[in-house]
């Protein structure tokens, strides 16, 4: 499956850039990250808690944290960013903090914080009547990726839970996208693949169908540019179609010690 990519999620949000002035100008420039990060992170020590200048400063701190690698701290202030342009009710900020605070629990290591903060994201959309947003559909996306196991073959209980979570979860993305009216888009097609995945390894045929040829319906139809894709969702139907049979025909029949048959 290809990479689903990043929705932006708001013209304000990719405004989001720092005023480096100063000693922090020269650092970066000097391409000293560690001294460049000290100085971030003293400026924002120095920012009134959620205000402009301490989501600006967090930011900043941030993107310089994932220069050096440090995923851990950009994290840790990716968050501290979100925490401050939602205070303020800046939801598109915050939004976009709060999806990069979550990708960088990831890479931290720390997938379950990653989740809870993806999930702490989407209800902020939620509180502030914001669902229908594309900042919706990007962390929706992100975290129903999250939520699906990495072994399909697992069928205990947690495994099913989770994927279940995915679908509720990439559920909220496709509202978003036709309020948004982008029906046809490739993100519809890749929400309607999550779906299909998750609907596929939980051994539900009718419905992982269903969003299968939605998903190669859209992939077909946007060109060339998603061959690979389309290719990937044909592959996962014709796979369907004959495990299918092979889960049809998975029931046995036996005779219990009083003649009674039992399937």
């Amino acid at each position: 499956m290809k990479t689903i990519s990043v929705l932006a999620i708001s013209a304000a949000a990719m405004m989001l850039t720092s005023a480096m002035a100063g000693p922090l100008e020269e650092a970066l420039q000097a391409g000293d990250l560690d001294e460049a990060l000290q100085i971030a992170e003293a400026d924002l020590d120095a920012a009134p808690r959620n205000s402009e200048a301490s989501g600006l400063a967090a930011f900043q701190a941030a993107r310089i944290a994932e220069a050096i690698p440090e995923p851990l701290k950009a994290a840790k202030h990716y968050d501290t960013c979100a925490d401050s342009y939602a205070a303020l009710g800046h939801m598109p900020q915050a939004s976009d903090c709060r999806y990069r605070a979550g990708l960088a629990w990831r890479t931290a290591g720390k997938p379950g914080t990653a989740e809870s903060t993806l999930a702490k994201g989407l209800k902020e959309l939620e509180r502030s009547g914001n669902a229908d947003t594309p900042a919706t559909v990007t962390i929706a996306i992100a975290l129903a990726e999250m939520y699906a196991p990495n072994d399909r073959f697992t069928r205990d209980s947690e495994s099913r839970d989770r994927r279940r979570r995915a679908i509720r979860t990439v559920e909220k993305a496709k509202e978003a996208l036709v309020a948004l009216g982008h029906e046809q888009s490739s993100f519809m097609a890749d929400a309607y693949l999550i779906e299909g995945r998750m609907y596929d390894d939980l051994w539900e045929n009718e419905p992982a169908r269903v969003a299968y040829d939605r998903a190669a319906e859209i992939y077909s139809a946007l060109g060339p540019d998603y061959a690979d894709s389309l290719e990937d969702t044909q592959m996962r139907i014709s796979a369907l179609e004959f495990e299918s049979g092979k889960r049809d025909n998975s029931t046995v029949t036996v005779e219990r010690k009083d003649g009674a048959e039992v399937t």
